[in-house]
Order: structure tokens, then C-alpha cells, then sequence
């Protein structure tokens, strides 16, 4: 935590190569525990390379050692994803922080917070169904991330009103090797079955999350 001495052996080094995105990464880090969050994304802004909603296709990177950012599908490491997207998102800037929710969640697999937060962002800009659809399709078969994951989806649904398909998106069970996030499965499982009014689907669920 010489977070001083992070500053100062990364000063000059940031760049668009994997050294260079290594120092960001750190020196990013750096500067969130500073307190300096948006010298963060301003630092991280250039390599990601997404372009925002002020730009015209034509216009070339600011700096022209950032060239190879515009095609990059690089995105830092999910807690450093997870601060820009949520930044961009407090500054009305929803359509880059989905293109980078999705692109960090594709990088990073089994991250549940990505995974949720590429859910929420990208809803806010394209079609809602289209993303429950695709991201269902990408919950892995097994672990604790696969439970999480099917809950986030179970959530969306029932903030929709349809704890049918909230019920279905979870499945049957929980994932196998869910771990402690069985628990979590199983709660939004009983709220799914009280907003379908089914009560022996309550008390079957609660009794089984007892004996855990």
C-alpha cells in the first residue's frame, strides 16, 4: 500500500502494450485508494478505445500513440472494468459503458458482478430481451458464479413481473458445487414461487434451505 511509490514507478509508462497496460492497471489502483477515481477512467479512457458518443467516425485518437486503442477489445481487470462502467454510467454515458460491460463480461466469463452489471447497463440501451436471452446462454454449467448468475437473471424477471420465467431461469436446482451461493439460490427461488402465490413451492424451498 506505498501507494506514493506505485505513482512514481509508473509515471511514463502507460501505454497500449501489455507493459503498458499493466501499468495503468496498477497505477489505477493507486489512485483509486488516493481517492483520485477519475484520474482513473481518464487514465484508462485512451486504451480502452471506445469511442464516445461526441466522436465522429472519421476522427482519429487523440494521441497518436493510441492508435491500435480504436481496435482494441481490451478491458481491464473486472474490479477496474466495474469503477469505469459504473462512472460512465452516473455520467450519462450509458451506451460506452455497455460496450464496455459486454466486453469486460466476455473477457472475464465467470465474474457474476460483470455479469450483472453487463445485464443492467445494456438493458438501459438495447433490447432487454435479446440480453436475458444471450446471457442466459452464457451462465456456465457449474459453481458458485453459475448460481449468482442464474439469481441475477431471476431478479430481472421478477422486477418485471414475471416470476414465471424468473422460476424457469433458475432452473430446478442449484447449479452443482454452487457452494454458500446455494443459499442465495434458494431464497430467490421461495420469492419466486410467493410472487406466483404458490405456497407449497415456498415451504418446500425454505425447508430445503434450512438443512443446508
Amino acid at each position: 500500500e506505498a501507494w506514493g511509490d506505485v505513482l512514481a514507478r509508473t509515471a511514463g509508462r502507460v501505454g497500449p502494450d501489455a507493459t503498458g497496460r499493466a501499468a495503468a492497471e496498477c497505477r489505477c489502483r493507486a489512485l483509486l485508494a488516493t481517492g483520485a477515481g477519475a484520474e482513473c477512467v481518464a487514465l484508462l479512457e485512451p486504451l480502452l478505445g471506445i469511442p464516445t458518443s461526441s466522436d465522429r467516425p472519421t476522427d482519429p485518437p487523440a494521441d497518436p500513440e493510441m492508435a491500435d486503442a480504436r481496435r482494441s477489445d481490451w478491458s481491464p481487470a473486472p474490479d477496474l472494468a466495474v469503477h469505469v462502467i459504473q462512472t460512465w454510467r452516473d455520467g450519462g454515458r450509458s451506451r460506452e459503458a455497455a460496450t464496455l460491460a459486454r466486453r469486460a463480461a466476455l473477457l472475464y466469463p465467470d465474474d457474476p458482478d460483470l455479469f450483472y452489471l453487463e445485464l443492467v447497463t445494456r438493458s438501459m440501451v438495447e433490447d432487454e430481451e435479446s440480453v436475458l436471452s444471450e446471457l442466459a446462454r452464457r451462465v456456465p454449467a457449474t459453481g458458485p458464479a453459475a448460481a449468482r448468475m442464474r439469481v441475477s437473471l431471476a431478479y430481472r424477471y421478477l422486477q418485471r413481473g414475471e416470476p414465471t420465467r424468473a422460476l424457469a431461469a433458475l432452473g430446478e436446482a442449484p447449479p452443482p458445487e454452487a457452494g454458500v451461493e446455494a443459499g442465495r439460490w434458494l431464497e430467490t427461488r421461495g420469492m419466486a414461487f410467493a410472487n406466483v402465490g404458490d405456497l407449497r413451492g415456498v415451504e418446500q424451498t425454505y425447508a430445503t434451505w434450512r438443512n443446508l
